[in-house]
């Protein structure tokens, strides 16, 4: 990843933020294409996916370099090139950002042993995600479905599977996590930029601080930055460059250049919907968006072939690629389950929608419900100010559509007003599933705190701003960034981003048991004590295969993945029966994570476990060996 964004920045020296955001998503799209494609033919081994990943890096930038002049077209900056800092700018922006590393120095420091230590923190990526990856893995193909929720689109899998391959272990999981972190905050900063006029690249900076202290203060998206493995950033991710790269549609003129920038926005929709379904939202709400305008357009023109032939443009450029790129997980479900997408989990989620409890009072004086009635209310007026004609500017205005399809869109997602614990439902906004909404509303409150301050100078102390200005003017050379100044910040950010792979590959060992969840169960407040089962397997089991029922399957596999681990979702009645466990050389059981309970069907197979005897044992788990 730093490979192919530092290359964007040498060859194109004048706008390393473009650069750098697009290069960040051709890598990533070059991961998730090529593993696509092996899965798809099943022949997803470490040998292939090098070789496909060396190839289409060679044809990338053999493109890249022979199309350089009309590449460099279509990727400029919005309005005046970038201004860079003199001697004395850089050292206050040096200054400011020293500050600002000392004050989150605790904060930075367990995020560093997070990515290190790779420690998955959520329920869901132990119990889907990274299984599913490791089952494709196993299978050298995307057509075995290894959970229950194996059939959601495995798009983030396909990065995790990635992260896995290289030495069976996860020890990059932490770094790519981490990469798409700071890819959403690089399209956060891309969004600030675009829809506002800069005069000075410093004061875009202090913006950005801003927007950073914004961001962060919602105790969710922190979170998000150690939830090694889950698929609510890598969501974000999508569908943020999604946005960036429509707005900059939206901001050029020449015809060739829409079209590149429409074709990437549905390239990153295309990912986004297969990572989740319910990437379909901003989607749907976008393309409401486009067709809205050519329709005003048409009449006000009257020109039915232009309205047809930007209708068919935005079918081909923009949403075949979206349905070329996420069709094939929705294609399989329907040849193996004979549906797109299982409708009982579908069911269920959607019944956990905030759109369904919006008159619901629980919902509000739940955590985080205070956020979401701001929210709710933040988002009314804005829909009021376009309405009334309030925001002269169009950048502004697309970013009030941006945030309103957001919000549309998380008001729709399954599981964004709670999550069930076993049969109990719990009300909890989960503003994990709003990375776009919390980003574009930031950049608002951003754009609001910063009109307040100047609008309060210009009445009360013009002379203030007058200072101001030239403060700012002496901070920065008249001329653009040189390819000497980018060439040195590429060679020091690709050494520094290399050198902590190497480390992090040499001295990374995995850990025993899986961390965090040897209490079993989902809420393990009132437990001390802690089961063995994960460690006992690891150290005694290998190459073998494993019924799991009730644990979370990504501590029974052992590195590197040896063990192939069968998901116990077949009716536990039926193990009393030889031969439907004649398949399996050990039975790893645990009580059912939100009753501490034991099925009754479970009871009397344990009493008389035909075939099988007891080989590890405590007052949580089992595990059974074949005899």
């Amino acid at each position: 990843m730093a490979a192919g964004a530092i290359a964007g920045v040498l060859i194109f020296p004048q706008y390393p933020l473009n650069y750098l955001a697009l290069w960040l998503a051709l890598t990533l799209i070059q991961i998730t294409l090529v593993t696509l494609i092996l899965g798809i033919a099943n022949i997803l081994t470490p040998l292939s996916l090098l070789l496909g990943s060396f190839a289409s890096i060679i044809i990338l930038l053999s493109l890249t370099i022979l199309y350089r002049e009309r590449f460099q077209r279509s990727i400029r900056s919005v309005g005046s090139s970038y201004t860079a800092l003199n001697s004395k700018g850089r050292m206050v922006t040096l200054t400011l950002l020293s500050t600002l590393v000392i004050s989150c120095v605790g904060f930075l420091s367990h995020l560093y042993a997070q990515v290190t230590l790779v420690h998955p923190l959520s329920w869901d990526v132990v119990t889907y995600h990274l299984p599913n990856a490791v089952g494709y893995l196993q299978s050298k193909g995307l057509w075995k479905l290894t959970t229950p929720f194996s059939h959601y689109p495995g798009g983030n899998e396909l990065l995790n599977l990635w992260s896995l391959v290289p030495l069976r272990q996860d020890n990059s999981l932490g770094l790519t996590t981490l990469s798409l972190n700071l890819g959403v905050l690089l399209n956060a900063l891309l969004l600030l930029r675009d829809t506002h006029t800069w005069r000075y690249s410093f004061s875009l900076a202090l913006s950005f601080f801003l927007f950073l202290g914004v961001y962060f203060s919602f105790g969710e998206m922190q979170l998000l930055l150690f939830d090694i493995g889950r698929n609510d950033i890598t969501l974000g991710y999508w569908v943020l460059l999604g946005f960036w790269t429509w707005l900059r549609f939206t901001q050029t003129e020449t015809s060739f250049y829409r079209k590149f920038w429409l074709f990437w926005s549905g390239v990153s929709f295309g990912c986004a919907l297969g990572v989740k379904p319910n990437g379909v939202y901003p989607i749907l709400g976008l393309f409401l968006l486009i067709l809205i305008q050519e329709i005003a357009t048409y009449i006000k023109n009257h020109n039915r072939f232009a309205l047809l032939k930007h209708l068919i443009d935005t079918g081909l450029i923009w949403l075949l690629p979206i349905a070329l790129i996420s069709g094939f997980w929705y294609l399989r479900n329907y040849q193996l389950l004979g549906t797109v997408f299982e409708r009982q989990n579908l069911e269920i989620g959607t019944q956990m929608a905030l759109v369904w409890h919006l008159t619901n009072p629980n919902l509000y004086t739940a955590p985080r419900g205070a956020i979401f009635l701001l929210s709710l209310l933040t988002t009314a007026i804005l829909i009021a100010c376009l309405l009334k004609g309030k925001i002269k500017s169009k950048s502004m205005r697309y970013l009030f559509y941006l945030n309103i399809i957001s919000f549309c869109a998380w008001l729709l997602t399954p599981y964004s007003a709670g999550y069930y614990a076993g049969e109990v439902s719990y009300f909890h906004p989960q503003l994990r599933h709003a990375v776009s909404y919390i980003v574009t509303l930031s950049i608002l409150i951003v754009y609001g705190i910063r009109y307040l301050f100047l609008d309060a100078l210009h009445h009360f102390r013009p002379q203030v701003i007058e200072g101001i200005d030239y403060i700012l003017n002496s901070l920065h050379h008249s001329h653009n960034l040189s390819f000497q100044q980018s060439f040195r910040i590429a060679i020091v950010s690709l050494g520094l981003s290399f050198s902590l792979l190497v480390a992090q590959t040499l001295n990374y060992q995995p850990p025993k048991g899986l961390p965090g969840y040897s209490r079993i169960l989902f809420y393990p407040h009132s437990v001390t004590y802690e089961s063995g089962v994960y460690e006992w397997i690891q150290e005694n089991v290998r190459n073998k295969r494993i019924l799991n029922i009730n644990l979370r399957s990504y501590g029974l596999f052992n590195f590197p993945f040896s063990n192939e681990v069968i998901e116990g979702s077949l009716p536990t009645s039926e193990l009393s029966n030889p031969r439907s466990s004649e398949g399996y050389d050990y039975i790893a059981l645990a009580l059912d994570p939100f009753t501490a309970t034991l099925s009754e069907d479970l009871k009397a197979f344990l009493q008389n476990p035909k075939g099988y005897r007891v080989v590890y044992a405590d007052p949580f788990a089992l595990v059974l060996a074949k005899e």
